[in-house]
């Protein structure tokens, strides 16, 4: 310390005095020196030994005056006075306006949590959890973009591209209200009323299916089901023997369909002559319509010559053979094949429902062919030899007889169609 070395050298310079003291018997010498500072500095002697018992610090000599003792540096003159210690109160800390080591910023007073500089002397940063006013709308303080604040700072709202979790169900960032995700961030759906590109056809937001749209979000047309527009109908289907055409139109007769358990057959022409009248197998003759029989269809009213009979313009007319002769009928595709017993030379027999043996007149096979309901026949097998009378259907549906012809060929085997 400079107080002490101050001290030291007033004693050197004093050192004279001292040993004279000393040779004039004085034992104990005091000497005061005083500066133009207020600290006054004693020193004090022992015996002849010169074997000094304190040091010159005032402060520790206990035979020194109190009011000539040394006084602490800080009272004196800084100017003329020794060294002190000195106090500078408080060290540096964050708001005290100036940028101190470890700080970032500090603004003193001015240090905000809600401000560019935080009260922890930090700048204000996304994700520090602390909201800088004005800057940012939030601040959650994680990496997480699904919940109520995004890693931008940002509140979440629809259309960021980001889906808020339990709030939106999807978010692709954009206005576009035909791609998966509408600009509600809601997912496209039927019924929304915004046609889904690649996916609905439509998309009118209604369930009305008679309007163009159905509730399918399909272009409504026919053989959807339902029935809209000029359809007369729509079964859903695209069958054409029902009730209703793939053409959504009643099926009818002379449409070119037939119609199952309804229609016979259906040449889509006016033709009743041709094998299909009206819808049903057989023949406008006779003026009337002529259905065509199958085997079943006939009666037996005996075995001599009455085994197939039918009804013609109030007369009951029958073909079959003489009991013990071959006759058969096959249904065959599109109509029926009639056999004779050609062993025998027993032809086709025909009467008015009596057991007579009369052979039919091969000129008049279409009026008998049209009389069972078919517009074509073939004579398969024929041959001569028989002489029985000759019956037949006339052109007005009635019957008639002549005498009979062994050389006339006979038919054995004849197919009737249509």
């Amino acid at each position: 310390m400079k107080t002490r070395a101050a001290s030291w050298l007033t004693a050197v310079l004093l050192a004279p005095t001292l040993v004279s003291g000393c040779a004039s018997g004085n034992d104990d010498i005091s000497t005061s020196t005083t500066t133009g500072r207020p600290t006054t500095t004693n020193i004090t002697t022992a015996s002849s030994t010169n074997d000094p018992t304190t040091t010159g610090d005032p402060t520790t000599d206990p035979t020194a005056d109190p009011a000539e003792s040394e006084t602490d540096a800080t009272t004196g003159d800084p100017s003329e006075g020794s060294e002190t210690d000195e106090t500078t109160g408080p060290g540096p800390a964050c708001g005290d306006g100036e940028l101190n080591e470890g700080e970032e910023c500090d603004l003193g007073p001015m240090n905000s949590d809600d401000g560019e500089c935080t009260t922890m002397c930090l700048n204000a940063v996304c994700g520090d959890g602390l909201v800088h006013e004005g800057v940012e709308a939030c601040d959650d303080a994680n990496d997480v973009d699904t919940d109520e604040c995004l890693t931008t700072c940002e509140l979440p709202t629809c259309g960021d591209g980001v889906v808020q979790e339990g709030v939106e169900a999807c978010d692709d960032g954009n206005e576009e209200n035909t791609d998966a995700c509408l600009d509600t961030c809601e997912e496209a759906s039927c019924g929304d009323g915004f046609v889904q590109e690649g996916v609905e056809q439509c998309d009118d937001a209604n369930a009305d299916n008679t309007d163009g749209c159905l509730d399918t979000c399909e272009i409504q047309e026919c053989g959807d089901g339902e029935i809209q527009g000029d359809e007369a109908c729509d079964d859903g289907n695209m069958s054409n023997i029902d009730e209703c055409l793939n053409t959504c139109e009643l099926a009818t007769c002379g449409d070119g369909f037939i119609q199952e358990g309804v229609e016979e057959c259906d040449d889509q022409n006016d033709d009743n002559t041709d094998g299909c009248a009206d819808c049903q197998y057989g023949v406008e003759a006779f003026n009337e319509f002529r259905p065509a029989l199958a085997c079943a269809d006939f009666t037996n009213n005996g075995n001599n010559y009455q085994q197939y009979c039918f009804n013609l313009k109030g007369q009951t007319l029958c073909t079959g053979q003489t009991s013990g002769g071959i006759v058969t009928c096959e249904d065959i595709q599109g109509g029926l094949r009639f056999t004779y017993d050609f062993a025998k030379t027993w032809p086709m027999r025909f009467n008015n429902n009596a057991p007579t043996c009369a052979n039919y007149h091969p000129d008049f096979l279409e009026n008998f062919a049209n009389a069972i309901g078919y517009a074509n026949f073939t004579i398969l097998s024929q041959k001569t030899g028989n002489s029985c009378t000759r019956t037949w259907i006339d052109a007005n549906g009635l019957y008639q007889t002549t005498a009979g012809n062994s050389g006339q060929s006979q038919p054995y085997v004849i197919e009737y169609t249509n």
